[in-house]
């Protein structure tokens, strides 16, 4: 079955955010599609999810809960300010989302990372802060192998992890000293967890492909379980940051998220409510998570009768006609009427449901509209 091209390529000189323009084209995963994508930007940069984490986490889920086989090869990096980052994407999918349920996490089995810099040295000068956590994952046209020392990168030796950056600096240089020291710094974080004590730890030191743009570095780590489930976490290399404290910052986050008891991380939350609402209503799909963050509210939008209107004046024209179709649309409550986002329930048609639990998680169920044949 050949897979055309479909290019999507935001303005390489800026920093678009690559993976969040990955999030549309892969909702047709409820139609019979093969198709490829190629996108340009920003690969590793603040407020999206990392590319590792896309790879590593996102996909691995949505093929494991919904059958989706997607590959995802990062063919250069792209660090703020500059951008210009590519990655393609190989996505074939269903012509219909079974229902899941994802309510017991089990024991974590093994907790996994890939580490990259590019450029500066003794703290890399191009990124911004912090990143999202953190998608069968390609590592360079394969699986994710980062753990086991397959294609896609150089998974650290014991002497690294003694040694940290001086180790690393024969084999990548000062690229490689940052991202060996990310590294060094996670796995001291994660031995220091009490509930983490034992658990296989893996973290890939990977050399960026040739001709990648800005300077930074970028560390995602998830945790797997024997419920199969995955947790990520990721924190950038920024301006004056130390490669070590932010391993360090990666690996408190993701042990933070484990003691929660939570099935996915907070990010992971609101991409699969979105399939949760399109995925077959025969059964409901069940998903267990931590305090609902604000993108998985907008995407759900629970109704809330009891809260008033405000008063509008009246506007003329089309900007008023616009008004009058949002004041006939229910109110939600939160986010306003009329956001993108509230497709779910308001225009979707899926039923969900949430129940506050102890600790502040909640569990979510998702009666979905089966698109496309219920909605057609």
């Amino acid at each position: 079955m050949s897979s055309p091209w479909i290019r999507r390529l935001p303005d390489p000189q800026f920093s678009s955010r690559c993976c969040r323009i990955l999030d549309e084209p892969l909702l047709t995963a409820c139609f019979p599609l093969h198709y490829r994508l190629e996108l340009c930007g920003g690969t590793d940069v603040a407020f999206a999810p990392p590319a590792d984490y896309a790879r590593c986490v996102l996909l691995p889920h949505l093929n494991s809960l919904f059958g989706i086989d997607a590959q995802l090869e990062v063919r250069r990096r792209g660090f703020f300010p500059r951008g210009g980052g590519e990655i393609a994407v190989e996505v074939a999918t269903r012509d219909k989302l079974r229902p899941f349920e994802l309510v017991e996490r089990g024991q974590v089995v093994r907790i996994c990372g890939v580490a990259v810099a590019q450029g500066g040295g003794g703290g890399a000068r191009g990124g911004a802060g912090r990143g999202r956590g953190g998608r069968r994952a390609g590592g360079r046209r394969g699986g994710v192998k980062g753990a086991t020392g397959g294609r896609g990168g150089r998974v650290t030796s014991a002497a690294e992890e003694a040694g940290g950056a001086s180790a690393a600096e024969e084999a990548g240089g000062a690229s490689g000293a940052d991202a060996a020291s990310m590294a060094a710094g996670a796995r001291e974080a994660l031995r220091a967890a009490a509930q983490l004590a034992g658990v296989p730890t893996a973290i890939e030191v990977e050399e960026p492909p040739g001709g990648g743009c800005g300077e930074g570095g970028v560390l995602v780590l998830w945790a797997e379980t024997s419920g199969g489930c995955r947790l990520g976490a990721s924190a950038l290399l920024g301006r004056g940051d130390s490669p070590g404290e932010v391993g360090r910052r990666a690996a408190a986050d993701l042990a933070a998220l484990l003691a929660s008891g939570a099935c996915v991380d907070e990010h992971m939350q609101d991409q699969l409510v979105l399939f949760m609402a399109l995925a077959d209503g025969a059964a409901p799909s069940r998903l267990r998570a931590g305090p609902l963050t604000l993108h998985t509210r907008t995407a759900i939008v629970r109704p809330r009768p009891e809260r008033a209107q405000r008063p509008r004046r009246p506007r003329e024209g089309a900007r008023g006609a616009a008004a009058a179709r949002h004041a006939r649309l229910p109110d939600c409550g939160f986010p306003p009427p009329g956001c993108a986002q509230h497709f779910a329930e308001a225009m979707i048609g899926a039923k969900f449901t949430v129940t506050e639990e102890d600790g502040g998680g909640a569990l979510i169920e998702c009666e979905g509209a089966g698109y496309p044949g219920k909605t057609q």
